[in-house]
């Protein structure tokens, strides 16, 4: 019976859970990487069909672009998850109006909240750390700096 019992035990691996990041991810209706206002690409839903593949480039749309392929989608607009690339010059995070440009951008095309994601920090073992999410504070101007662990 001890035997069995020390199988069985050794049979059930716990798996860690999820960063954050990740988590929201699976939770939004729309994750994007942004690099710049002509450099917008779909991580979810997978419109290139590269789902678990490893591509050289992703495929990659323009403001309007994206405007015309939600437009035609029937995706909910609950969430959005913008991933930034503050890899890429100049850092989205204060181009072009940054953020809150961004953030008007998806309310204006009915998503209800806005995550975004720091893009320069993939690869670390916690997940992308937010940078703003929009649930924070709701009401006029809930755009809010989300806080960070240990504040």
């Amino acid at each position: 019976m001890g035997l069995i019992l020390c199988v069985v035990w050794a049979g059930c691996a716990t798996q860690p859970d999820s960063s954050p990041a990740a988590r929201q991810q699976a939770e939004a209706d729309l994750v994007l990487n942004f690099q710049s206002w002509h450099s917008i690409s779909f991580i979810k839903p997978d419109f290139a069909g590269t789902s678990g593949a490893l591509t050289a480039r992703a495929k990659t749309f323009s403001k309007a672009a994206v405007v015309k392929l939600l437009g035609n989608l029937m995706t909910p607009r609950g969430l959005v998850v913008v991933v930034l690339d503050r890899r890429h010059s100049p850092d989205p995070l204060v181009a072009s109006g940054g953020m809150d440009e961004i953030q008007k951008f998806f309310e204006g095309l009915g998503f209800r909240r806005i995550i975004f994601q720091d893009g320069a920090a993939s690869g670390r073992p916690d997940g992308l750390p937010v940078i703003r999410d929009t649930t924070f504070g709701r009401g006029p101007g809930a755009a809010k700096i989300a806080p960070t662990a240990g504040a």
